[in-house]
């Protein structure tokens, strides 16, 4: 059913109902976008801190290629950490727009509320790309923390 031909109660639910899925994704955005930077930045970094204040103690630890190797290991990790933030929120930033775009065609009885439901729908997917980043970046952490305690269990 087009905009135009809904009475005033439907109206005013579909009205509700395109109002608050505009806060939810827009919420989402924000809300993911924070949390998820601190949280995918800290853990890789707090390995290259950890070991940057290792060199600069120890004499000679410059001299162990394994420490090396894994700050090199965290710092791909606190590159790869920002590749599901910028993935998503470009995807949640996509969704915004396009549910904006179909609401006002909506609004205009361009398109049914049946219309703007699927076509919501059918934006939505799972985001693979950003999957596989995060996973490089916790394998990252992971490998570097094996990586530096290698160096320290088997001389």
């Amino acid at each position: 059913m087009k905009y135009s031909e809904m009475d005033e109660k439907w109206k005013e639910k579909s009205d509700g109902y395109i109002h608050s899925r505009w806060k939810q994704l827009n919420d989402l955005t924000r809300e993911y976008t924070t949390y998820a930077t601190k949280y995918c930045f800290a853990t890789n970094a707090g390995g290259a801190v950890a070991l940057l204040s290792y060199f600069g103690v120890v004499r000679g630890a410059l001299d162990l290629p394994n420490l090396k190797y894994a700050l090199c290991i965290f710092l791909v990790g606190i590159l790869f950490a920002a590749g599901p933030i910028l993935i998503l929120l470009h995807e949640f930033v996509h969704l915004l727009r396009e549910w904006g775009i179909d609401s006002r065609k909506f609004r205009k009885g361009a398109i049914g509320y049946k219309v703007l439901l699927e076509n919501d729908d059918r934006r939505i997917k799972e985001s693979t790309a950003a999957w596989v980043t995060g996973y490089i970046s916790l394998g990252c952490f992971a490998v570097g923390i094996l990586w530096t305690m290698g160096q320290f269990l088997w001389k």
